[in-house]
């Protein structure tokens, strides 16, 4: 039973994961797509500019690129964010599932060892105990004497 509600909660863990894991990715690709679209976007304007002004080119792809740059910085922020909320969560969820077993009544790992040690200790005595009675020799009764 132990070992089927172990197999339950590596189950459900790993489907938590799986899921954030995809929030993640999701989150990670619509960054790229806006990246890529920002790209196309400021080749755009800079071929607009180039066609306007010369002199003042200069100055919009610096407040480009500064925008440019502040950009993946907060993209990064997002990413550590939601890495950390994953973390976050992963941990919630388990703690919500000890808390769940131990509600239902269920031995936790280290009470399902200790049974463990308990009972490998009580088997040795009792192997001990046979070894012991099976060495010892059997008294015959004596002839006559009843």
């Amino acid at each position: 039973m132990a070992e089927a509600q172990k197999s339950r909660n590596a189950k459900n863990s790993a489907k938590v994961e799986g899921f954030l894991r995809e929030s993640v990715e999701v989150a990670q690709a619509r960054l790229e797509t806006l990246e890529a679209e920002a790209q196309k976007l400021m080749h755009e304007v800079q071929t607009r500019f180039q066609k306007v002004s010369g002199k003042d080119w200069a100055e919009v792809r610096e407040r480009l690129e500064h925008l440019r740059e502040v950009g993946i910085e907060r993209a990064e922020e997002w990413k550590d964010k939601a890495q950390e909320f994953r973390v976050d969560a992963a941990e919630k969820l388990e703690n919500l599932q000890v808390s769940a077993l131990r509600f239902l009544g269920v031995a936790s790992r280290e009470e399902v060892a200790e049974l463990s040690r308990e009972i490998n200790k009580i088997l040795k005595r009792l192997d001990d105990s046979r070894k012991r009675k099976a060495g010892k020799p059997t008294r015959k009764p004596v002839v006559g004497q009843a």
